[in-house]
């Protein structure tokens, strides 16, 4: 899971890396207030921050502050794609480490 964390910590990175360029010469245009740009981008990058949950600094935070992670939302399609995959799993334990053991031992069915 954190790779994938890293992952898309990396690819924000990337994506944000040329707005910041475009950002900084938008500044140039208000030189009343050089930054409207890159405070806004940097806005977006916190919220993003909160929201890949890289360094799961979310766990530690009271829970009316915490907001829905990318771990969330993986969890969701975990549980979705388990939920198809075996209908009869109750949905506490439609998790991927509880459902090793599950499948241990059990035998594909016939065709």
């Amino acid at each position: 899971m954190f790779q994938f964390r890293l992952a898309a910590d990396s690819l924000r990175d990337l994506l944000l890396s040329p707005i910041s360029v475009i950002a900084a010469l938008l500044g140039l245009l208000r030189p009343d207030n050089p930054g409207w740009a890159l405070d806004r981008l940097m806005q977006f990058g916190r919220r993003t921050d909160d929201w890949i949950n890289l360094f799961e600094h979310n766990e530690h935070a009271r829970q009316e502050e915490c907001t829905q992670t990318l771990d969330d939302f993986i969890d969701q399609v975990e549980t979705e794609v388990k939920r198809r995959m075996d209908p009869d799993t109750p949905a506490d334990e439609a998790t991927w480490a509880s459902s090793v053991s599950a499948f241990v031992g059990r035998k594909p069915a016939s065709s």
